[in-house]
């Protein structure tokens, strides 16, 4: 069991090195490339380079890592540091984080989990965490199942907000499989 553990780590850094490589690579091609020069009525002009913003492109990569190590472990059944991905059957939903200016609004995809088994909670006022359950649906199936790709255990995600927020103005809404969570920022 931990040569397979210790196995899947080693290809999930091969993995990372080998991803973080192509976007350097990417991103150096970026630099040595002459800028492209267009043909146009009024004569030959030059793209503006001073809208490339070094910043913004290693947020991006960073995302690109991310994605990659949450599918990878979520293909294992787990996300990073949630324990043995051979004995845990948990992933780890997508979500999105949207600053409203005095609140944030978070959306999380939770597909096929009930209302009454989802849980949310706030610790420090900074630290969400959320957790929901799906269950096989065990009626009406009279043959054997032949393929199966829907999920079916624990979604479980923690998120560290920009900024306090005020736990008792949590409101949250659960539509077609996805939570919408909408909080008030903390007056500093």
């Amino acid at each position: 069991m931990k040569d397979k553990l210790f196995a899947v780590l080693i290809l999930c850094l091969l993995a990372t090195i080998g991803a973080q490589v192509y976007f350097l690579y990417r991103l150096n091609e970026q630099f040595e490339s002459p800028p492209a020069v267009t043909q146009s009525n009024a004569g030959i002009t030059i793209p503006d380079l001073n809208k490339w913003n070094p910043d913004a492109e290693l947020q991006r990569m960073q995302a690109h890592i991310d994605r990659l190590f949450n599918d990878t472990f979520s293909q294992l059944g787990t996300n990073p540091g949630g324990g043995d991905p051979f004995l845990d059957n948990h992933i780890s939903p997508r979500l999105d984080v949207q600053d409203e200016g005095d609140h944030y609004k978070i959306e999380i995809n939770l597909p096929g989990a009930e209302r009454s088994e989802i849980h949310v909670g706030i610790k420090d006022d900074r630290v969400l965490t959320i957790n929901a359950t799906t269950r096989e649906d065990k009626g009406g199936n009279s043959g054997d199942i032949l393929h199966r790709e829907r999920f079916v255990g624990r979604y479980q995600r923690t998120l560290t907000l920009p900024q306090p927020v005020d736990p008792g103005t949590m409101q949250s809404k659960y539509h077609d499989g996805v939570l919408t969570l909408t909080m008030k920022k903390a007056v500093a």
